[in-house]
Protein backbone atom coordinates (compact mmCIF):
# COMPACT_ATOMS: atom_id res chain seq x y z
CA UNK A 1 0.00 0.00 0.00
CA UNK A 2 1.43 3.22 -0.85
CA UNK A 3 1.31 6.78 0.95
CA UNK A 4 1.25 9.93 -0.58
CA UNK A 5 1.62 12.85 0.75
CA UNK A 6 -0.05 16.26 -0.04
CA UNK A 7 0.75 19.74 1.16
CA UNK A 8 -2.50 21.60 1.85
CA UNK A 9 -0.55 24.90 2.30
CA UNK A 10 -0.63 27.38 -0.79
CA UNK A 11 1.84 27.13 -3.93
CA UNK A 12 2.73 30.65 -3.56
CA UNK A 13 3.50 30.15 0.46
CA UNK A 14 6.45 27.26 -0.34
CA UNK A 15 8.02 29.72 -3.13
CA UNK A 16 8.19 32.48 0.02
CA UNK A 17 9.30 30.11 2.19
CA UNK A 18 12.22 29.10 -0.57
CA UNK A 19 13.24 32.60 -1.41
CA UNK A 20 13.34 33.27 2.40
CA UNK A 21 15.88 30.67 2.62
CA UNK A 22 17.59 32.18 -0.15
CA UNK A 23 17.90 35.39 1.41
CA UNK A 24 19.37 33.93 4.63
CA UNK A 25 22.38 32.36 2.40
CA UNK A 26 22.83 35.03 0.52
CA UNK A 27 22.83 37.28 3.96
CA UNK A 28 25.46 34.76 5.30
CA UNK A 29 27.40 34.70 2.39
CA UNK A 30 27.57 38.73 2.71
CA UNK A 31 28.43 38.37 6.29
CA UNK A 32 31.60 35.97 5.96
CA UNK A 33 32.54 38.88 2.92
CA UNK A 34 32.16 41.50 5.21
CA UNK A 35 34.35 39.69 7.96
CA UNK A 36 37.15 38.84 5.22
CA UNK A 37 36.89 42.73 4.00
CA UNK A 38 37.24 43.89 7.85
CA UNK A 39 40.17 41.90 8.83
CA UNK A 40 41.79 42.97 5.69
CA UNK A 41 41.42 45.96 6.08
CA UNK A 42 42.68 45.60 9.82
CA UNK A 43 45.42 43.83 8.21
CA UNK A 44 46.12 46.93 5.94
CA UNK A 45 46.12 49.96 8.70
CA UNK A 46 48.30 47.68 10.73
CA UNK A 47 51.01 47.51 7.73
CA UNK A 48 50.37 51.14 7.10
CA UNK A 49 51.28 52.45 10.92
CA UNK A 50 54.30 50.77 10.29
CA UNK A 51 55.25 51.98 7.16
CA UNK A 52 54.41 55.12 8.55
CA UNK A 53 56.23 54.85 12.09
CA UNK A 54 59.19 53.81 9.58
CA UNK A 55 58.67 57.10 7.57
CA UNK A 56 58.60 59.07 10.90
CA UNK A 57 61.83 57.37 12.13
CA UNK A 58 63.64 57.86 8.59
CA UNK A 59 62.67 61.72 8.53
CA UNK A 60 63.61 62.48 12.73
CA UNK A 61 66.91 61.07 11.29
CA UNK A 62 67.63 62.89 7.92
CA UNK A 63 66.56 66.11 9.97
CA UNK A 64 69.38 65.36 12.52
CA UNK A 65 72.05 64.74 9.65
CA UNK A 66 70.68 67.71 8.13
CA UNK A 67 71.27 70.06 11.04
CA UNK A 68 74.63 68.54 11.75
CA UNK A 69 75.30 68.86 8.26
CA UNK A 70 74.10 72.90 8.98
CA UNK A 71 76.42 73.25 12.24
CA UNK A 72 79.58 71.22 10.51
CA UNK A 73 79.41 73.88 7.55
CA UNK A 74 81.75 76.55 9.45
CA UNK A 75 84.12 73.78 10.36
CA UNK A 76 84.38 72.26 7.04
CA UNK A 77 84.98 76.26 5.99
CA UNK A 78 88.16 76.58 8.29
CA UNK A 79 89.10 73.06 7.58
CA UNK A 80 89.40 73.94 3.78
CA UNK A 81 90.88 77.97 4.28
CA UNK A 82 93.25 75.95 6.76
CA UNK A 83 94.16 73.22 3.75
CA UNK A 84 94.70 76.23 1.08
CA UNK A 85 97.07 77.70 3.71
CA UNK A 86 98.77 74.62 3.90
CA UNK A 87 99.20 74.00 0.02
CA UNK A 88 100.74 78.13 0.26
CA UNK A 89 103.51 77.18 3.03
CA UNK A 90 104.43 73.78 0.71
CA UNK A 91 104.79 75.52 -2.31
CA UNK A 92 107.01 78.33 -1.06
CA UNK A 93 108.75 75.75 1.30
CA UNK A 94 109.42 74.27 -2.17
CA UNK A 95 111.70 76.92 -2.99
CA UNK A 96 113.23 77.86 0.08
CA UNK A 97 117.11 78.57 0.24
CA UNK A 98 118.95 78.27 3.48
CA UNK A 99 120.53 81.59 3.47
CA UNK A 100 122.16 80.82 7.27
CA UNK A 101 123.37 77.75 6.02
CA UNK A 102 124.93 78.76 3.18
CA UNK A 103 126.51 81.89 4.65
CA UNK A 104 127.33 79.80 7.43
CA UNK A 105 129.17 76.94 5.42
CA UNK A 106 131.17 79.67 3.37
CA UNK A 107 132.03 82.04 6.70
CA UNK A 108 134.03 78.06 8.28
CA UNK A 109 135.29 77.51 4.58
CA UNK A 110 137.63 81.12 4.16
CA UNK A 111 141.34 80.56 5.05
CA UNK A 112 142.43 83.00 7.75
CA UNK A 113 144.38 84.59 5.92
CA UNK A 114 141.26 86.06 3.82
CA UNK A 115 138.43 87.93 3.73
CA UNK A 116 134.80 88.90 2.30
CA UNK A 117 134.12 92.08 1.70
CA UNK A 118 130.85 91.49 -0.11
CA UNK A 119 128.49 89.37 -1.59
CA UNK A 120 125.31 88.95 -3.78
CA UNK A 121 123.19 86.51 -3.91
CA UNK A 122 120.15 85.64 -5.83
CA UNK A 123 117.79 82.85 -6.36
CA UNK A 124 116.63 81.69 -10.10
CA UNK A 125 113.37 79.70 -8.56
CA UNK A 126 109.99 81.88 -7.66
CA UNK A 127 108.46 81.83 -4.61
CA UNK A 128 105.40 80.69 -5.42
CA UNK A 129 103.30 78.82 -8.45
CA UNK A 130 104.88 76.01 -10.39
CA UNK A 131 107.78 73.94 -8.81
CA UNK A 132 110.38 72.95 -11.10
CA UNK A 133 111.56 69.47 -10.51
CA UNK A 134 114.08 69.94 -8.25
CA UNK A 135 115.13 68.20 -5.01
CA UNK A 136 116.79 69.59 -2.10
CA UNK A 137 120.65 68.09 -2.06
CA UNK A 138 120.91 67.59 -5.49
CA UNK A 139 124.52 69.24 -6.13
CA UNK A 140 123.95 68.95 -9.89
CA UNK A 141 121.06 71.69 -10.23
CA UNK A 142 121.86 74.90 -10.72
CA UNK A 143 119.26 77.24 -8.82
CA UNK A 144 120.98 80.75 -8.69
CA UNK A 145 124.19 82.84 -8.26
CA UNK A 146 126.63 84.44 -5.96
CA UNK A 147 128.68 87.45 -6.48
CA UNK A 148 131.83 87.58 -3.81
CA UNK A 149 134.28 90.20 -3.46
CA UNK A 150 137.29 90.29 -1.07
CA UNK A 151 140.73 90.13 -0.44
CA UNK A 152 143.94 88.23 0.77
CA UNK A 153 146.67 89.18 2.77
CA UNK A 154 148.48 86.66 0.63
CA UNK A 155 149.61 86.83 -2.81
CA UNK A 156 147.72 85.52 -5.53
CA UNK A 157 149.43 82.29 -5.37
CA UNK A 158 148.87 81.01 -2.89
CA UNK A 159 146.52 83.47 -1.16
CA UNK A 160 143.41 83.70 -3.46
CA UNK A 161 144.59 79.95 -5.30
CA UNK A 162 143.55 78.36 -1.77
CA UNK A 163 140.72 80.70 -1.27
CA UNK A 164 139.05 78.76 -4.80
CA UNK A 165 139.89 75.46 -3.24
CA UNK A 166 138.12 76.29 -0.07
CA UNK A 167 135.03 77.48 -1.74
CA UNK A 168 134.61 74.46 -3.53
CA UNK A 169 133.85 72.50 -0.17
CA UNK A 170 131.19 74.98 0.70
CA UNK A 171 128.04 73.05 0.90
CA UNK A 172 125.48 75.00 -1.59
CA UNK A 173 128.51 76.10 -4.40
CA UNK A 174 130.09 74.83 -7.27
CA UNK A 175 132.24 75.95 -10.18
CA UNK A 176 133.82 79.33 -8.26
CA UNK A 177 136.10 80.88 -10.54
CA UNK A 178 137.96 84.20 -10.31
CA UNK A 179 137.07 87.06 -12.39
CA UNK A 180 139.95 89.26 -11.19
CA UNK A 181 142.86 89.49 -9.10
CA UNK A 182 144.85 92.41 -8.07
CA UNK A 183 146.90 93.99 -5.80
CA UNK A 184 146.47 96.20 -3.41
CA UNK A 185 146.83 97.74 -0.25
CA UNK A 186 144.70 98.10 2.96
CA UNK A 187 146.31 101.16 5.19
CA UNK A 188 149.63 100.22 4.92
CA UNK A 189 149.46 96.65 4.32
CA UNK A 190 149.50 95.18 1.22
CA UNK A 191 147.06 92.37 -0.28
CA UNK A 192 145.35 90.74 -3.31
CA UNK A 193 142.25 92.16 -3.83
CA UNK A 194 139.93 90.20 -5.89
CA UNK A 195 135.99 89.65 -7.68
CA UNK A 196 134.91 86.12 -7.88
CA UNK A 197 131.58 83.81 -8.65
CA UNK A 198 130.02 80.74 -7.86
CA UNK A 199 126.96 78.87 -9.00
CA UNK A 200 124.25 78.04 -6.25
CA UNK A 201 123.04 73.92 -6.49
CA UNK A 202 119.99 72.86 -4.80
CA UNK A 203 122.10 71.76 -1.88
CA UNK A 204 121.41 75.09 -0.38
CA UNK A 205 117.27 74.44 -0.17
CA UNK A 206 116.26 74.04 3.43
CA UNK A 207 114.43 70.76 2.09
CA UNK A 208 111.26 72.17 4.48
CA UNK A 209 108.35 70.36 4.49
CA UNK A 210 109.28 68.44 1.40
CA UNK A 211 107.46 65.13 3.09
CA UNK A 212 104.94 67.03 3.67
CA UNK A 213 103.56 69.36 7.06
CA UNK A 214 104.16 68.30 10.37
CA UNK A 215 101.59 65.57 11.75
CA UNK A 216 100.59 67.90 14.44
CA UNK A 217 99.75 71.03 11.98
CA UNK A 218 97.68 68.68 10.05
CA UNK A 219 93.89 68.73 10.47
CA UNK A 220 90.96 66.39 9.93
CA UNK A 221 88.25 67.34 8.04
CA UNK A 222 84.82 66.39 9.70
CA UNK A 223 82.74 64.26 7.61
CA UNK A 224 78.97 65.07 7.64
CA UNK A 225 77.67 61.55 8.74
CA UNK A 226 80.18 61.43 11.69
CA UNK A 227 80.24 57.44 11.42
CA UNK A 228 83.31 57.33 9.13
CA UNK A 229 86.90 57.35 9.82
CA UNK A 230 88.62 60.69 9.89
CA UNK A 231 90.55 61.04 7.06
CA UNK A 232 94.48 60.18 7.24
CA UNK A 233 96.72 62.63 7.53
CA UNK A 234 98.45 64.50 4.52
CA UNK A 235 102.09 63.45 3.75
Amino acid sequence: MTAERFSLLPVHYEQRVAERRWVRITGAALLVVLGLLVLAGLGQGRRLREVEKTRDVEQAANAALVARGGQLVRFRQLADAVAGRERQLTAAMGTEVSWATLLTSLGTSFPAGSSLTSISVESKLPAFGALPAVKAGDGKTMIGTAALNGYSVETFTPGVQRLLQMLVTVDGLSEPRLQSGVRSEIGIRPVTTFEGSAFIDARALSGRYAQGLPAEDDIAIPTLAGSGPAPAARK
